[in-house]
């Protein structure tokens, strides 16, 4: 009579592989999760960073006139910009500051009057 010793083998390396494999997704998982999350947040901030830039851009291509302050909102994002005067030469240069929220983005330019 013939004992076949590796019948039970088979059952616990089925387990064993099963389990690692169930390890390794779970990581993956996690791991996407992450991804997905982090790929959010940059979408928010290159948003808000373009819409900080367009403004900045707006408020350059206006006439001349200090001091100028606002605030509006683009779908979520609230942008808010001021103009002020640079105290060195308040006639012809000023200091243009835009703000997004949610991304926490400012933009900080100086115009000049001559430029224009």
């Amino acid at each position: 009579m013939r004992v076949d010793r590796d019948r039970g083998f088979a059952l616990l390396d089925a387990l064993l592989a099963s389990t690692l494999l169930v390890v390794g997704v779970l990581s993956l998982a996690q791991i996407f999760a992450l991804a997905a999350r982090a790929n959010g947040t940059a979408r928010h901030l290159t948003i808000a960073s373009v819409l900080a830039a367009q403004k900045i851009e707006e408020l350059r291509s206006m006439p001349w006139r200090v001091p100028d302050e606002g605030l509006d909102r683009i779908e979520e994002f609230t942008r808010q910009w001021s103009v002020a005067p640079l105290g060195a030469d308040p006639a012809h240069t000023a200091i243009v500051q835009v703000s997004v929220t949610p991304g926490a983005v400012r933009l900080v330019t100086l115009l000049a009057k001559d430029a224009r």
